[in-house]
């Protein structure tokens, strides 16, 4: 019996790109080092039904908890209340969003012992390397930082909470802080719980790679064979499901498909997008390549990047 879980949050909007993520961590994690546990909130018997079906399949552990257990907050929260969520057994979690692919094993990072003093490990987040390898760094940005009272630098970076590496022990007053200031300053959260968790975490976790949480973009960036990630994280519109955009080829989105073809009571959670707005994407996608090219790849911001990354600790 492990102390270790992969967990993934969802409800209905997030279900099918979730099933893939833990299907994914279920075959790059062995079953003696980690569990992998999908928590679904607002589940109908349809939803729930299915996905039992799949996770019976997939050696997954299906969680269908009562939404009361949120105090009121949507299922984008349900993160800080993993303490509460999942079963007393559980040490360690590696949290993880259901909008990632995973391309390599994760056994020696959930293993990771984190460093004295420090709760959770998370990535930079691109904004910590915009403002600090900027020429002049956005006001805004900045202001942002400010407001929810950190100092971002390489070595303390302002972190995405797309993927955390968490010990669970002090992680219920973290969360309780957390909400707390969600609820006090709704105007400095920014970016929800990303923005609360900054502010009550930030003294109390360690960097690590984007090896295990990899902004999609930054294959426009160059950098991606130093780091070698294993975890690629879709953080912005569109979502490989949606279909072939740069900076994805077809190898990102044919596990998708593959999906569907197995089970295809699947098909129902993965619409595809109206014609006009595949044209759009396709045209956004194209100018941001060229744009994050420019920006990213040709500027101080790419060994930004490789700074930050070398400042991690694992």
């Amino acid at each position: 019996m492990t102390d270790r879980c992969a967990c993934f949050l969802t409800d209905r909007g997030y279900l099918f790109p979730t099933v893939l993520a833990a299907i994914q961590a279920r075959k790059f994690l062995d079953p003696d080092v980690s569990d992998v546990v999908i928590i679904l909130f607002d589940a109908q018997p349809e939803h729930a039904d299915l996905l039992a079906e799949i996770c019976e399949q997939n050696q997954i552990l299906l969680l269908c908890p009562d939404n009361e257990l949120l105090q009121g907050y949507s299922a984008m929260y349900a993160r800080l209340f993993l303490a509460q969520l999942l079963p007393v057994k559980y040490r360690r979690v590696l949290y993880m969003d259901g909008d990632i692919q995973i391309t390599g094993s994760l056994n020696d990072f959930i293993r990771t012992e984190l460093p004295a003093n420090c709760d959770f490990a998370a990535a930079p987040d691109p904004m910590a390397i915009e403002l600090a390898e900027a020429k002049s760094g956005d006001p805004k940005i900045q202001s942002y930082f400010d407001g929810i009272g950190i100092t971002s630098s390489p070595a303390k970076p302002y972190f995405n909470s797309g993927i955390l590496l968490i010990d669970l022990k002090n992680w219920p007053v973290i969360g309780h802080d957390a909400l707390n200031f969600a609820i006090q300053s709704p105007e400095r959260c920014l970016f929800q719980d990303q923005s609360a968790l900054n502010f009550a975490g930030h003294s109390k976790y360690t960097p690590m790679s984007f090896r295990w949480n990899f902004p999609i973009f930054f294959r426009n960036c160059g950098v991606e064979s130093q780091i070698a990630p294993r975890v690629y994280h879709f953080m912005s519109k569109p979502k490989p499901w949606n279909g072939v955009f740069p900076p994805w080829n077809n190898s990102f989105v044919e596990p998708y498909l593959k999906l569907v073809a197995q089970y295809p009571g699947l098909s129902s959670y993965s619409k595809k997008l109206p014609a006009s707005a595949q044209m759009k994407y396709l045209g956004q996608q194209y100018y941001k390549r060229i744009y994050e090219t420019v920006t990213w790849r040709f500027s101080p911001r790419r060994p930004g990047i490789l700074k930050f990354d070398r400042a991690t600790g694992f």
